[in-house]
């Protein structure tokens, strides 16, 4: 939940992988509500003045999803946009050209969207360690349902060709996982997996390093503090036993990592961390 000066209060949380008790939203502020429950599928907006209920719509349930139709619903627009060229209700361009700069996931953008992207100096966060192979033991552990394992699997292909095409345009990339950043992934963790397929779908290893640092710290325009290892900028720093800038697979060897100048990992000497924590 966050709270805005004005009194504003925004809660939202969408993801039909989740638990029940999750999949629902409101949105608060001095002129009125807007709320939805995914599971029950309804969309309500209220007046706070007036409590006039100005939008009230109800899905309808069927036999293909447990969320009342919406997942379906959702789908079918989806697939009708990819078939039969309908319009989605808001494109990436609309969003584009409305002023949003960030775009997340991506499954199905191609290159002609990325060059728009660029030319507008928008940003891509592929996160597509999600959709690929290694994330089904992440969705099994918190128990995605068959229909959700199952569009992941769809996805994986489109999503790795938006990837490439994301590459091969140019367009500003920053790193991110779509899932915590420790959870295990191929025989490493999520983040370091995401910068190693990042690689295999075309980038240096330089260019894929740089996505989870300057591009990142570039993205949220913060670059006056962080991404770089500089005099005036935070301190965090990792040690490897190989080189990175030859193979992102180097970060699997992490063995020493500093936070904002504090010792927080030293694999050789782990009472290093004590005495660091001490001082």
């Amino acid at each position: 939940m966050v709270e805005y000066e004005n009194g504003s209060v925004l809660s939202f949380h969408t993801n039909l992988s989740v638990p029940d008790d999750f999949r629902r939203f409101a949105v608060i502020g001095h002129k009125g509500q807007a709320e939805g429950d995914f599971v029950r599928n309804y969309f309500k907006v209220t007046d706070s003045h007036t409590s006039e209920r100005l939008v009230h719509k109800t899905y309808t349930a069927s036999d293909l999803s447990a969320h009342y139709g919406a997942d379906e619903q959702m789908a079918r627009g989806i697939c009708q946009h990819l078939t039969d060229g309908a319009a989605l209700p808001v494109s990436v361009l609309d969003a584009l050209e409305a002023g949003v700069d960030s775009f997340e996931h991506g499954y199905f953008l191609n290159e002609d969207v990325f060059r728009k992207m660029k030319e507008k100096g928008g940003w891509y966060v592929p996160t597509i360690v999600v959709s690929q192979a290694g994330a089904m033991e992440f969705f099994h552990k918190i128990g995605s349902t068959p229909f959700y394992l199952a569009r992941v699997q769809m996805v994986g292909k489109s999503h790795w060709s938006a990837l490439q095409a994301a590459i091969k345009s140019g367009v500003n990339i920053a790193m991110g996982s779509d899932q915590f950043p420790f959870e295990p992934n191929e025989g490493t963790v999520a983040s370091v997996r995401e910068i190693e397929l990042y690689q295999q779908a075309g980038m240096t290893p330089v260019q894929a390093l740089r996505t989870a640092t300057v591009n990142t710290a570039r993205m949220l325009g913060a670059e006056d503090d962080l991404g770089q290892i500089a005099v005036g900028k935070y301190a965090d720093i990792i040690a490897l036993d190989a080189d990175p800038t030859l193979d992102t697979r180097a970060l699997r060897t992490i063995s020493v990592v500093m936070k904002g100048g504090t010792l927080v990992r030293h694999d050789a000497d782990p009472l290093a961390v004590v005495r660091d924590a001490a001082r």
